[in-house]
């Protein structure tokens, strides 16, 4: 489920995927059961069949920062945002052309376990956009300019992650819960690695990422499964990669550092991103004075993942204390431009407490009141009812294209469990009683780790 916060209604609530939107009717429960999972020629795939003029196409590669290290970090998204850019059959401009006269759309994404190739089109055309689609990643051209254009991309948004302070607490947060663990890492690399990394580089990294091993393709559309299995098997002469077991040794890779919490040092904390001597810093804790009108403060803690039982509950309540936040720090007492909570889905996960405010000590001290309030009394089932019906409506709202649903099938299948455990993610939901809403405040909502960025500092911690 994908993450962080977004427009304030939606603070709270787990938006399951970040991607475009296509306008198309919710599927019925009934075609959803006919989901299925099987593999082509050693290549996993999901396909979900829907009725439709469009198809959404996901293809996940597993491991994500993970099979990164500090001098590569980012190769994943250079490597495919360059392949993008072209294919020895469909070089740039035919690429263009052919896509905009299709109406296709097709980009990448990296995440911190997984990074993605994705594909939407509408069904006429998907046998021409897959055959695109396909050339691309087997036959990428990387051509010089064409690399050193994404090369530049990449860099620049990098450097503006520095320069805006939302992105800018994001990182440091960041940086300070995941000291020593995987997460440390860019998925979209820092200007350093970004620097290093040479078309070489990315033609070897080109092989050891398509592997089946690593891959989960995920079709949703108007098919049969013989003709999604054609489809998959253009990816038949790639190599199996690594043995059975990869994701166990990525979970494993992951947990085993779980629990290095120690922030950073003051000055460990300003190179790595970028704000030199003037961080100031205590237990889980840093502030880096800025010259803007607001600090940004974001608070961040463990949290149940996706495949664990206290995740609906987590759901349910960082959305009810979200709403409680705005009504009582935004809306009554007007002493922050943006407050909320939320959570994330990463396999090793964490839950957000932030606020953007000119009054941070005054502003945080509220929130404390209501989040203690909150563990000590709880909520109505009223609330949580309310709470629930409401998560339920975004989460449809949120996964109504067909691009969208196939991100869901692979994010629950790689970081859920299963993908199957994808349609009971709302009876889950309606099943939360308000006990279980307080056990999660109680039991998660505690040793927060605070990063701040602005214009005024502070002496309140979350």
């Amino acid at each position: 489920m994908k993450m962080d916060m977004k427009e304030r209604k939606f603070a709270g609530i787990l938006v399951l995927v970040l991607f475009i939107m296509v306008i198309q009717p919710v599927i019925p429960v009934e075609s959803q059961q006919e989901t299925r999972m099987f593999e082509v020629d050693g290549l996993r795939v999901i396909f979900k069949p829907v009725a439709g003029e469009t198809v959404g196409v996901q293809l996940f590669f597993d491991g994500g920062v993970t099979k990164q290290t500090e001098e590569n970090q980012g190769i994943d998204a250079f490597l495919l945002s360059a392949s993008m850019r072209g294919s020895e059959k469909y070089p740039k401009e035919k690429l263009i052309s052919e896509v905009t006269k299709m109406g296709t759309a097709m980009g990448a994404d990296a995440y911190y376990d997984y990074t993605t190739a994705y594909m939407r089109s509408v069904k006429k055309n998907f046998e021409s956009s897959w055959n695109m689609f396909v050339d691309i990643l087997l036959n990428p051209l990387l051509e010089e300019d064409e690399v050193e254009l994404v090369r530049s991309q990449l860099i620049s948004a990098a450097r503006q992650k520095r320069d805006s302070p939302d992105s800018y607490v994001v990182d440091l947060a960041n940086s300070l819960l995941y000291e020593g663990h995987p997460y440390a890492l860019d998925p979209y690399g820092v200007e350093e690695s970004l620097r290093n990394i040479t078309i070489e580089d990315l033609i070897n990294h080109n092989g050891e990422l398509l592997t089946k091993s690593r891959m989960l393709l995920v079709i949703v559309g108007d098919f049969t499964q013989r003709e999604v299995e054609r489809y998959a098997s253009a990816f038949a002469s790639l190599p199996e990669g690594e043995e059975e077991g990869l994701l166990n040794r990525i979970v494993e890779k992951i947990m085993e550092t779980s629990r290095r919490l120690l922030p950073r040092t003051s000055q460990e904390c300003s190179n790595l991103l970028g704000r030199a001597e003037t961080a100031e810093t205590g237990e889980k804790f840093v502030y880096v004075p800025l010259e803007i009108p607001n600090t940004y403060v974001r608070g961040v803690f463990r949290a149940p993942g996706m495949d664990d039982p206290d995740y609906y509950a987590a759901c349910i309540a960082l959305d009810i204390l979200s709403d409680t936040l705005w009504e009582e720090v935004r809306t009554k007492r007007n002493m922050a431009y943006s407050v909320g909570s939320g959570l994330s889905s990463r396999r090793d996960n964490y839950g957000i407490v932030t606020v953007t405010t000119n009054t941070p000590d005054e502003a945080l001290n509220v929130m404390k009141s209501v989040i203690e309030k909150m563990k000590s009394e709880g909520v109505s089932a009223e609330r949580v009812e309310e709470a629930v019906n409401g998560y339920i409506t975004s989460f449809y709202l949120s996964n109504e294209g067909t691009l969208s649903q196939a991100y869901l099938l692979g994010l629950w299948e790689l970081n859920g469990g299963g993908w199957e455990k994808s349609f009971e993610f709302v009876d889950n939901l309606r099943k939360i009683k308000p006990e279980a809403v307080k056990d999660f405040l109680n039991t998660y909502l505690k040793d927060i780790t605070t990063a701040a960025v602005g214009g005024q500092s502070l002496s309140v911690k979350l």
